[in-house]
């Protein structure tokens, strides 16, 4: 029929905010009270979390135990590292100190090589001279 084909099926509007469609206000409720559920619920794991803690204070519980462990690994790390720094500082204390002697003993010898290759040459010199008389002798 005609006049059948002409009806459109009426459109249903979204709200729209600034121009922009937004989610229908139903679901924007929905997600309200489950935002309001997780807090409680949050709230109550808490306060079950607190009763539970301050009811097995005199028992140590296994995360509490591992906590504990872990502290006493850091702390125990820390010291060692500690005995490491202090080990390493002796040790390049001792490598400065013989890099130095050795440096000293090494200008030392250089010195002396070049004052016993003068002392060869003067020696070699004297040696001319002194034949040189004993030919003329």
């Amino acid at each position: 029929t005609p006049q059948h084909a002409r009806l459109k099926p009426a459109s249903v509007s979204k709200p729209r905010l600034f121009g922009r469609t937004t989610q229908h206000p139903s679901s924007v409720i929905r997600f309200t009270i489950m935002l309001a559920m997780e807090k409680v619920m949050l709230c109550l794991l808490l306060a079950v979390w607190a009763s539970f803690a301050r009811a097995g204070h005199a028992e140590v519980s296994p995360v509490q135990k591992v906590v504990e462990l872990l502290g006493d690994m850091l702390a125990k790390g820390k010291k060692e590292k500690h005995a490491e720094e202090v080990g390493f500082a002796k040790f390049q204390e001792w490598c400065e100190g013989v890099n130095a002697e050795k440096t000293k003993n090494i200008k030392e010898a250089a010195d002396q090589i070049s004052q016993l290759e003068a002392d060869i040459l003067k020696a070699e010199s004297d040696t001319e001279v002194l034949r040189d008389e004993i030919t003329q002798l």
